[in-house]
């Protein structure tokens, strides 16, 4: 398969076999370097979250055992590639499919991959690797595709609790002029500590009108990111960023006076440089 990233598990994660019952046991792929590969992927701006092709592949010393297992795989609608043997004169068996996954779903595979790999006494399950779902071609970079990496932050100002949620991955977010306005949206809740912080389920209530913003949003084809918001003194305020400002507008007004979710008020802010979002990154 040509593809821009293959995961090397047999350079990275060297396989100590043992035989057991007649089986090989394998050391396994942790789900952490999972996690970092689909990362590195959303880093360089490949949207993970559909469906792409995935290469399986298995090692053995001889070609019968890969044989078995290529039918067994092909009942599971794996497409066989080749069984080839390499210059050490092992056989290399190569499977694929078409399929979506995510580091948590590809890890369950992976162990089912294993357990074959097992049964059928081979030398190894080498890894995966994840292309285009047309072979030929590399993968489609979406330079708007923004991963969620937020980060949680907590601090004291003027004696009392500041809480920051933020989504760091904006930092390398090309299309910021583009993206130059800001619905701002605060609500205004009741105090129940010392720390000036709302109740959980005010909390919950929040959150939850954040969430029916965006959806209605993206439901109306207005493009939009959630970037950050803070929570300090009996004021939320939630920054979410677009590139239309009457269509926001328009939507927002309507909104506001059908939803019960929260009351709230909202603004929209003109940000080029992105200056609300470079101050919240710098808060201690």
């Amino acid at each position: 398969m040509n593809s821009l990233l293959r995961l090397l598990i047999l350079a990275l994660f060297p396989i100590f076999a043992m035989l057991s019952c007649n089986n090989r046991v394998y050391t396994e792929i942790p789900l952490k370097h999972i996690e970092d590969f689909y990362t590195n992927l959303k880093e360089k701006g490949v949207n993970t979250d559909t469906t792409m092709l995935y290469g399986y592949f298995f090692t053995n010393e001889t070609k019968k055992p890969l044989e078995a297992l290529a039918e067994e795989l092909k009942k599971k609608n794996f497409q066989i590639v080749e069984i080839d043997q390499r210059d050490d004169n092992i056989y290399w068996l190569h499977v694929e499919r078409k399929e979506k996954h995510n580091s948590t779903s590809l890890f369950t595979l992976n162990k089912e991959l294993y357990d074959l790999a097992s049964r059928y006494n081979l030398k190894s399950y080498d890894g995966y690797e994840v292309g285009n779902v047309h072979p030929l071609k590399p993968f489609e970079i979406d330079s708007y595709f923004v991963p969620e990496d937020f980060s949680a932050r907590d601090f004291t100002k003027d004696g009392y609790t500041y809480l920051l949620v933020i989504n760091d991955a904006f930092e390398k977010f090309s299309h910021k002029e583009e993206f130059c306005y800001f619905i701002k949206i605060n609500c205004n809740y009741d105090i129940v500590d010392e720390h000036r912080l709302p109740s959980d389920a005010e909390l919950k209530s929040m959150d939850n009108l954040d969430h029916a913003i965006e959806g209605m949003l993206t439901a109306q084809r207005i493009k939009n990111y959630y970037v950050f918001r803070n929570t300090y003194k009996g004021d939320r305020n939630c920054f979410i960023a677009i590139n239309n400002k009457e269509a926001a507008d328009e939507a927002m007004k309507n909104f506001q006076q059908t939803s019960k979710i929260f009351a709230f008020n909202y603004e929209i802010i003109k940000d080029i440089k992105w200056t609300n979002y470079e101050f919240a990154k710098k808060m201690k």
